[in-house]
């Protein structure tokens, strides 16, 4: 088995189990919202490399006159690229509403701390 064929999975698995351990064990709400986006972006990576290929690889395209199996194993897969853009657009709102919800809290108790918004709830 090839180690280096196996590298960005195990980047991209390394980046979303640190923003995993972020979100769950960190007390800052802005390093929780963070750590969501990267883990949005370590899944969007994990989308292109879904549909890399490596070698001769062709847009995904047909030209004229090419035989539609040896296009089939040409190309890339335009899939992983349309999930991401769509990703993208969503990630935009999820930005906006977990900012938003942030700067709230920190108005209404003063911290963003979840540990002292506890204390503070009583």
């Amino acid at each position: 088995m090839n180690i280096a064929g196996q590298l960005p999975y195990i980047l991209i698995a390394m980046m979303a189990s640190l923003c995993i351990y972020a979100i769950l064990f960190k007390s800052n709400l802005f390093k929780k919202m963070l750590a969501i986006f990267l883990l949005t972006d370590a899944v969007n990576l994990l989308y292109i490399v879904q549909g890399y290929r490596s070698g001769n690889s062709i847009p995904p395209i047909i030209p004229p006159g090419m035989d539609p199996s040896e296009f089939a194993s040409l190309a890339v897969d335009p899939l992983a690229h349309y999930f991401v853009v769509t990703a993208v657009v969503i990630g935009l709102a999820e930005v906006a509403t977990l900012t938003a919800l942030t700067i709230y809290t920190y108005r209404h108790y003063g911290t963003i701390e979840t540990r002292k918004i506890k204390e503070l709830r009583g």
